[in-house]
């Protein structure tokens, strides 16, 4: 999910750039996941009342929609960021040095994620069908 490459530097020339490139990948990786985690600790400070944001403590709350819709883009963006910065490094230095691919697991619980964002959602309208109903 949040792999970075091992790259083979046997016989580069120019191993800066290459330096360089894999840790503007890894600071991107770690930042990604930095993001997700802090939203994560948003949606359970939300359910559990502490923001000004919360409707109470329910789980069910347009605040926590959109945070798990956020979280699910940019679980779906780190093996896409993570596969065009290994393709860029195998397209300036050969596909010796690195081999990009797409990690489906992390496309997938992105996905996954995003269809429980919806979810969500219909649970939030169900809960202001019942607030409502009392």
């Amino acid at each position: 999910f949040f792999a970075v490459f091992d790259y083979n530097v046997e016989g580069l020339s120019n191993v800066r750039g290459l330096f360089a490139l894999a840790i503007l990948q890894s600071i991107s990786l770690i930042s990604l996941g930095a993001m997700i985690l802090h939203k994560i600790h948003l949606i359970f400070e939300i359910t559990a009342g502490k923001t000004r944001d919360s409707i109470g403590p329910t789980p069910f709350q347009p605040a926590n929609v959109k945070l798990l819709r956020q979280i699910g883009i940019l679980a779906v963006a780190c093996p896409i960021l993570n596969f065009l910065i290994s393709l860029l490094v195998a397209l300036l230095y050969g596909t010796d040095v690195a081999i990009p691919i797409l990690s489906p697991e992390g496309l997938f619980a992105g996905v996954v994620i995003l269809c429980l964002s919806r979810f969500f959602a219909h649970g939030v309208a169900l809960q202001i069908d019942v607030d409502g109903l009392l």
